[in-house]
């Protein structure tokens, strides 16, 4: 028989729920092919069943395998390295999850309207999505987005340029713009042949501030689109701006091997 789950609702709207759907009403936490669901998987303890079950698994394999003179045992880590390199091209898992939580995070910068990040936003908060806000806000709290708003801060402490929006990567110019409110559009005009860029800084830019206005400019002169388009997330480490999790993954691994 099939079963009914209630996520935030009482134990009683589910059973009624269940009985006019001619199901039983079911409790968390249950398992799911093998896997605990329901419960706090960042705590240790609540992976044991899965790690029991693998170890089962290995001692069956290992007592089939009869000689084991016969084997040869090559390190994990080289088993997850790229062909190229010797290995199995397999990835670390590190990788995978850290690109699988980027993937949530990078979603909900492209897709703002999306239901699933309007139900975000009024947990926390409408800059909740955003990197620093949205840390700031979950300072000592746990739960699915709070992991997904700090992996990206592990991606980019491996070096990976991920998440962080112009004005948080150029913290010197936002600070020096007059208007802060106003999009990069906002500051550009188009002649027939080149765009041309009118920015109202508060003072002349020196020194470092500079610097980065040549950065920024290099940045997004490939990306200046006709002044109708809106401002949208770009994957500046992919050729077609296109974000993908296998790229990301790559991309952890290399830093990480």
């Amino acid at each position: 028989m099939s079963l009914v789950y209630g996520l935030g609702v009482n134990k009683i709207e589910v059973e009624g729920m269940a009985n006019r759907v001619n199901c039983k009403a079911g409790e968390l936490p249950f398992t799911y092919l093998g896997l605990p669901i329901g419960r706090n998987m960042n705590r240790i303890e609540n992976w044991s069943p899965v790690l029991e079950k693998f170890s089962s698994k290995l001692a069956e394999w290992k007592a089939r395998t009869g000689d084991k003179s016969k084997l040869i045992w090559i390190k994990w880590d080289d088993t997850l390295l790229p062909y190229g390199e010797g290995g199995l091209n397999i990835g670390s898992l590190r990788g995978k999850n850290l690109s699988l939580l980027g993937k949530w995070f990078w979603r909900a910068q492209c897709e703002p309207n999306a239901l699933w990040v309007s139900v975000i936003k009024s947990i926390h908060g409408f800059n909740g999505i955003l990197p620093s806000s949205g840390l700031n806000n979950l300072k000592g709290k746990g739960g699915v987005w709070a992991n997904i708003l700090r992996a990206g801060t592990s991606i980019d402490k491996l070096g990976i340029d991920f998440r962080a929006p112009l004005k948080e990567r150029y913290k010197r110019l936002f600070f020096l713009e007059s208007n802060q409110q106003v999009n990069v559009k906002d500051r550009v005009q188009w002649s027939e042949v080149r765009c041309i860029f009118s920015w109202n800084w508060v003072r002349a830019l020196t020194g470092c501030a500079s610097s980065d206005m040549q950065q920024l400019l290099f940045e997004i002169s490939s990306y200046a689109k006709e002044d109708t388009s809106r401002d949208k997330w770009v994957w500046s480490l992919a050729s077609n701006g296109i974000f993908t999790t296998k790229k990301l993954s790559k991309l952890i691994d290399e830093q990480l091997f």
